[in-house]
């Protein structure tokens, strides 16, 4: 598999030039990633969702700051809001620039057949630019990589997760999806709140050695301990047995997964 990064790190510049503040100019335009491109990103990030007519426009929120749902209109009137169209955006970033295209889930997909979602309309373009600049197509949605994935092989796909997402079912959710770049939240690689979960670095050293590793801590929270010796480990087994026997199902599926 082809890294999609080649020489990281790599600059990415988040809805153009970064979020709206005061002497930036407004996120996710061409005015924004213009101003990314001259600061000399090797990416771009924008954020794409649907019209009512089917159209991709480039807005991370649902809304407009005036209220105007992006779903509910088409994209005249968006436009006139200074709503920027997908299309605007890819033909002002020059094609050595790489564009990452954050697909935005939304309630109102779960109406509409699969090829009138965000990701489904979003295939055409992908196809027209694979070849002519680097892509990444990134998503909260599973069910939108695996579109792209089918309809258009040979985009790289990254899987975003939310804020307290745990970093080692991450992992595994992007492994098992296939996807080349996992995002997780700077929150995700806390330490877990619960002690029987993976640590990041445990899971990272687990990836980098290509095989899989069990949790240090037990079902109680303590460490656990290496057993020696062949009656030691027998022993440990049938105390653990009993002591899943006492605890009753609920504690006994615990301890379980925690081994």
């Amino acid at each position: 598999m082809d890294r999609v990064f080649t020489d990281p790190p790599a600059p990415i510049g988040h809805r153009g030039f970064g979020k709206n503040a005061e002497g930036r100019p407004v996120e996710n335009t061409v005015e924004s990633v213009a101003t990314a491109v001259e600061a000399d990103v090797d990416w771009v990030e924008i954020d794409v969702r649907r019209t009512s007519a089917d159209q991709l426009v480039v807005l991370h929120d649902p809304a407009w700051s005036d209220g105007t749902v992006v779903v509910e209109h088409d994209a005249a009137p968006l436009r006139d809001l200074g709503i920027t169209g997908l299309d605007v955006i890819l033909d002002a970033l020059p094609p050595s620039v790489g564009i990452d295209i954050e697909v935005k889930p939304g309630a109102e997909h779960a109406l509409v057949p699969a090829d009138r979602t965000p990701g489904a309309l979003l295939c055409p373009a992908l196809e027209r630019e694979l070849g002519h600049r680097p892509l990444l197509v990134t998503s909260f949605d599973p069910a939108t990589l695996t579109l792209v994935r089918d309809r258009v092989p040979g985009i790289p796909l990254g899987y975003i997760t939310w804020m307290t997402f745990p970093f080692d079912l991450a992992v595994a959710s992007a492994a098992q999806l296939g996807v080349e770049v996992l995002m997780a939240h700077t929150v995700s690689y806390e330490e877990p709140k619960l002690a029987s979960r993976r640590r990041p670095a445990d899971v990272a050293a687990d990836r980098a050695c290509g095989r899989p590793r069990a949790p240090r801590v037990g079902a109680n929270g303590r460490p656990r301990r290496p057993v020696r010796g062949h009656g030691r480990r027998r022993r440990h087994r049938r105390r653990r047995a009993w002591r899943a026997r006492r605890a009753g199902p609920r504690r006994a599926k615990l301890m379980w997964h925690a081994s």
